[in-house]
């Protein structure tokens, strides 16, 4: 038997385990990268999973496609959107006061004597510095009363006052709102016979109003000599929208939108200040010599910033409730597409004064009154402190009127009865539409002949909206 030299068999079981090693090293690498295949598959999937759950608890509605100029529709990055937004706003409410402007968790101001004032109006055509007060109860009265302040004197007034048994009264120029503040009082909120004056922080504002009124329904109605003593009073702390809506809910609003340089300007340039608080309206109401005792469950707000422009809004409402048990709040929903499309806001009181804020509403404008009247019968769900409530809405009375220089904005202002779950109660609703028509010639030919200069400069400013 012929037997192998030792160097050759050397070389023949080296070539042997050689070639092992390499079965087995592809061996190894076949399955790492089998391994690997499955880690990324299931890391793709539980990623998809946590994506879909995390946009399922969001609940983001998708309104119609054909309305998508108004109403954004959430897109694949909502949830991320959600995250970022959502670490903006609880970064900035840390800062306490010192974070650059105010608004998406930061104040206007540190003391509420600096916001319980007639604001200083910035130079802009637009500015804005509003105050706002409605109340109604059950033995049928109902009032608003409201003023705008702008530069240069410019005003808009308005009083709805409901009178059991004789119906509603409103100013002779209504619907338009319209009026001038003398010069001595540009830096107060006087104007139209109307004069609104804060007393004490957070406590108690003054309302007085010596004047005709007329009926809203009766056009050749005679004129109502007219007269208000009222004082809005409160011991419940005012809420914030600046600082008091919840992060998520706010992140959830502002992440459905598209994000772009463009729309971050618009946050920035026609952010406002806006607080709320509810109270009580007392006093005297005194018509052609009769005088009434006033004293009606109430709110009021407080608006104001560099520019309100009434052009980049689409629509809005908002519900002022009091109900009989004592219970009390606001429930709205905002459409400004250059900022935000649908913004749920509000805030809730028990009877026992405890609040807390409106976390979701499941009223969608495009479902209601899209087509510029509001409904008259109608219900819809929010959720305030974890707990969801019905609300039942039935209109009584829905008179409108123009807002703006250009009558940029139209209100239907409705006075109604309410029923959330259950319990009765009564108040305003106010619906907004973006108005087209313009203001009559004829009243603009009223204006003083000073303002004619003016008139040009603010219905040049701003815009860039809808």
């Amino acid at each position: 038997m012929m037997k192998c030299k030792p160097s050759q068999n050397s070389e023949y079981i080296m070539h042997y385990r050689l070639r092992d090693l390499s079965y087995r090293g592809h061996f190894m690498l076949a399955a790492l990268l089998s391994l690997y295949g499955w880690v990324v598959w299931v890391v793709v999937v539980g990623c998809g999973c946590v994506w879909a759950g995390w946009w399922s608890l969001l609940r983001p509605t998708l309104p119609p496609a054909h309305l998508s100029r108004f109403y954004a529709r959430p897109t694949f990055l909502y949830p991320l959107k959600v995250i970022v937004f959502y670490c903006l706003v609880k970064f900035r409410k840390s800062r306490d006061g010192e974070a650059d402007g105010a608004g998406y968790g930061a104040k206007s101001y540190r003391r509420v004597e600096e916001m319980e004032r007639s604001q200083p109006l910035c130079k802009g055509p637009k500015a804005i510095d509003a105050v706002f007060f409605s109340g109604a109860g059950g033995r049928g009265w109902g009032l608003v009363v409201a003023m705008e302040r702008r530069p240069r004197t410019l005003t808009s007034t308005l009083i709805y006052l409901k009178v059991p048994g004789q119906g509603l009264l409103v100013r002779p120029t209504h619907p338009d709102t319209v009026t001038f503040r003398r010069t001595q009082d540009e830096d107060r909120f006087c104007a139209g016979d109307l004069t609104i004056t804060p007393s004490n922080p957070m406590t108690t504002w003054t309302i007085h109003y010596k004047g005709k009124l007329k009926s809203e329904a009766e056009s050749m109605a005679e004129e109502v000599a007219a007269e208000f003593e009222l004082r809005w009073v409160t011991q419940l702390p005012h809420f914030d929208y600046d600082t008091d809506l919840p992060p998520l809910t706010t992140a959830k609003a502002f992440a459905r939108e598209p994000w772009n340089r463009e729309f971050f300007t618009h946050l920035r340039q026609h952010h406002q200040t806006h607080y709320e608080q509810m109270g009580q309206l007392v006093g005297t109401i005194t018509l052609d010599g009769i005088t009434h005792s006033i004293y009606l469950p109430a709110f009021r707000d407080h608006s104001y910033g560099r520019e309100r422009e009434w052009r980049l809004m689409h629509r809005y409402v908002f519900h002022h409730i009091f109900l009989e048990d004592g219970s009390r709040g606001v429930v709205g929903v905002v459409c400004q597409p250059s900022t935000c499309s649908r913004l749920e806001v509000g805030h809730w009181w028990s009877g026992y004064g405890d609040g807390c804020s409106v976390s979701d509403v499941g009223l969608q404008l495009h479902q209601h009154g899209e087509n510029g009247t509001p409904p008259t019968d109608y219900a819809f769900t929010f959720t305030a402190g974890g707990v969801e409530r019905l609300v039942e809405v039935e209109v009584d009375e829905a008179p409108q009127h123009y807002l703006g220089w250009d009558w940029e904005a139209r209100m239907v202002e409705t006075f109604v009865r309410y029923r959330v779950d259950g319990v009765p109660g009564s108040g305003i609703c106010e619906w907004h539409y973006r108005n087209r028509t313009g203001r009559p010639s004829k009243l603009n030919d009223r204006d003083p002949i000073s303002m004619k200069d003016y008139r040009s400069q603010y219905l040049a400013a701003g815009f860039g909206g809808i």
